[in-house]
């Protein structure tokens, strides 16, 4: 197999639910000769305990276990140099656990949220801030629900819905919307500090 060329790519954080974790798993592979990257994809690159873990792994393990199989063969790796790999038992009570979380977290947001706008609100006083913008244009401050108001409170929802831009499959634009930017960065933060920790302690797996 020499002059074969085998492209990686290690993502900086892949999460698995099998125990046979298979090479296609933990990197995208690419080369020319489509046999040999079927039959790479297929390799066992190690079995996972049965608990959740997450294990920091170099790409030399990676190639180390490519040249196992393919003898000659050149890598180019394209992506990370050290990756995560999480492992999380499938469960499905695990699963009812995770939504039910979600629940909540939207739940405490929301109201959480609700309760920031009203608060703001009640500080800047913005009922007798309306109250004065109807003295200065009609003469009397009014009863009952005015139009302002009502206009201020459609308003408020419009703006909070167009700014986060996440409640339905179609999107105002192709920009992340805060809550993915968010997401995306804690993730990234995740996955360095544990590659970090396992860089500390001597526990990133290796080649021989």
């Amino acid at each position: 197999m020499n002059g074969e060329i085998i492209y990686i790519k290690a993502e900086q954080c892949t999460t698995v639910s099998n125990k046979k974790v298979f090479l296609e798993d933990v990197v995208k592979l690419y080369g020319e000769n489509k046999n040999l990257i079927k039959e790479l994809s297929r390799l066992i690159f190690m079995t996972m305990k049965d608990k959740d873990q997450d294990v920091a792994i170099s790409i030399l393990k990676v190639m180390e276990t490519i040249h196992a199989y393919a003898h000659g063969v050149d890598i180019v790796n394209i992506g990370e140099t050290d990756f995560i790999l999480e492992y999380r038992v499938p469960n499905s009570k695990k699963k009812v656990l995770e939504y039910t979380k979600t629940g909540v977290v939207v739940l405490t947001a929301f109201f959480g949220a609700a309760f920031s706008i009203m608060t703001f609100n009640t500080d800047v006083s913005v009922h007798d801030l309306f109250d004065k913008i109807y003295m200065l244009v009609l003469g009397s401050t009014g009863t009952g629900n005015k139009i302002v108001e009502i206009s201020y409170s459609i308003g408020l929802t419009v703006g909070i819905l167009m700014f986060y831009d996440h409640f339905t499959k179609k999107h105002l634009s192709d920009d992340p919307t805060p809550i993915q930017i968010q997401m995306r960065t804690y993730e990234t933060d995740k996955a360095k500090a544990k590659l970090k920790t396992a860089s500390r302690e001597g526990k990133t797996i290796d080649s021989n």
